[in-house]
C-alpha cells in the first residue's frame, strides 16, 4: 500500500506525487522535493530508483531575473510552462554531474537569493518554467510547485521523472510500489490540485481576475 500523507503536514521533504488520470489510466509519477535543503542523499534517491532528468520548476520573473532565456520557442498559450537554460552553480568546483553538485545547482536555484552570478548556463541540471500552476491539466511538476507553495517558505521544487526497469515511464502503481519500498510519502496529484487551489484561494482569484480583466 502507498503511504498516504497528511498534506497539512508536508515539510518539502522528498516524496512522490502519482497521477493515475494521464497515460490512458496506466498514471505516471515523479520524485519531488524542496528546491532548497535538496541534499546528495535525495539526489542519489532520485536518480538510482527514478532514472529521469534532475530538473528544477521555478516562476518566470525568477528565470528573467537569472537571465535564464527559454530553449526553443515560448508556448503561445501564456499559461503552459517552458524549459529554459540547463543551469550548473558556480560554486561547483568539479563537473557538475556528481550527486553531490547537481545538488548544490537545486539548492542554490530555490535560495531567495540566488543571483545571475550563481549560475552558469549551459550546465546538469534543467529548468522548467511554470506560469500558472492553476491551469487545467497542469503537469505533477506543476502541482508540487503548488504544495511548496501552501507548505514551504520554498516554491520552487527539485524533481525528476520516474521511469522502470525497462526505461519506460513507470506507471502510478509502479510509483506508489516504489515509495512504499523507500519508505517515501506518496501523494495523489488530484489531492494536491484540491489542497493547493484550497490553501491558495488568493492567487487563485487573482489569477482569475487578470485573465478576465485582460484576455
Amino acid at each position: 500500500m502507498p503511504n498516504q500523507y497528511d498534506l497539512t503536514r508536508y515539510d518539502g521533504r522528498l516524496a512522490i506525487m502519482v497521477d493515475s488520470r494521464v497515460a490512458e489510466g496506466a498514471g505516471r509519477g515523479i520524485f519531488f522535493r524542496a528546491a532548497r535543503g535538496t541534499s546528495e542523499a535525495d539526489v542519489r534517491i532520485m536518480t538510482g530508483h527514478g532514472r529521469g532528468i534532475c530538473t528544477v520548476t521555478i516562476d518566470e520573473p525568477t528565470a528573467m531575473r537569472l537571465r535564464l532565456y527559454p530553449q526553443g520557442s515560448v508556448p503561445h498559450d501564456a499559461d503552459l510552462p517552458y524549459l529554459a537554460n540547463s543551469v550548473e552553480a558556480t560554486s561547483c568546483t568539479e563537473t557538475g554531474i556528481s550527486a553531490q553538485e547537481r545538488a548544490t545547482t537545486m539548492d542554490a536555484l530555490g535560495r531567495p537569493g540566488v543571483k545571475a552570478e550563481d549560475l552558469v548556463t549551459p550546465g546538469h541540471i534543467m529548468v522548467q518554467v511554470a506560469r500558472n500552476v492553476f491551469r487545467p491539466e497542469a503537469s505533477l511538476p506543476e502541482h508540487a510547485y503548488m504544495l511548496m507553495s501552501a507548505r514551504t517558505d520554498s516554491r520552487f521544487a527539485s524533481w525528476c521523472d520516474i521511469l522502470n526497469e525497462e526505461g519506460d515511464i513507470a506507471s502510478a502503481d509502479e510509483c506508489t510500489q516504489l515509495a512504499a519500498k523507500l519508505g517515501l510519502d506518496s501523494f495523489p496529484a488530484a489531492d494536491v490540485e484540491a489542497y493547493g487551489r484550497v490553501e491558495l484561494a488568493d492567487w487563485v482569484r487573482a489569477i482569475e481576475f487578470s485573465k478576465a480583466r485582460f484576455s
